[in-house]
């Protein structure tokens, strides 16, 4: 039997390395992340985590698009951020997480006259007391 030609050699080992990617990127997420609104505004916060990150079975760098980022304004309530890896070969990897913003309490007491006040009253699961003199 005959050896093949250089040339048909290489042009089958370049045709193994072609072989296409079926694998998606796995997309890692930060936890739920949950803060207190400002002081100022009692209905917002700027929120920071850790980015999401990719990782991938090629040697090739992998795309990362979130649906919000690190340093934004969130309103009171729950917000889900979703964020997706693409590969090269258009696989995708996908994660999501949730910021939740709660607001702060507020308490107006009316006194009638000014005799010293306790007030008890319940901030994000916690007890806290709070002694009010009137002078």
């Amino acid at each position: 039997m005959p050896l093949p030609l250089l040339h048909e050699l290489v042009l089958k080992v370049e045709g193994r390395a072609d072989a296409t990617d079926v694998t998606s990127p796995i997309a890692n997420c930060p936890a739920k992340q949950i803060v207190n609104a400002t002081k100022e505004s009692n209905t917002k916060a700027v929120v920071e985590w850790n980015p999401a990150s990719c990782e991938d079975n090629s040697e090739w760098d992998v795309g990362m698009d979130c649906t919000h980022q690190p340093g934004e304004e969130f309103e009171l309530g729950n917000t889900t951020v979703q964020c997706t890896c693409t590969d090269r070969e258009g696989n995708i990897g996908e994660c999501c997480f949730d910021i939740i913003v709660k607001g702060r309490s507020t308490i107006v007491v009316n006194v009638p006259d000014r005799n010293k006040l306790n007030v008890h009253y319940f901030f994000e699961g916690s007890r806290h007391h709070q002694k009010v003199t009137f002078k």
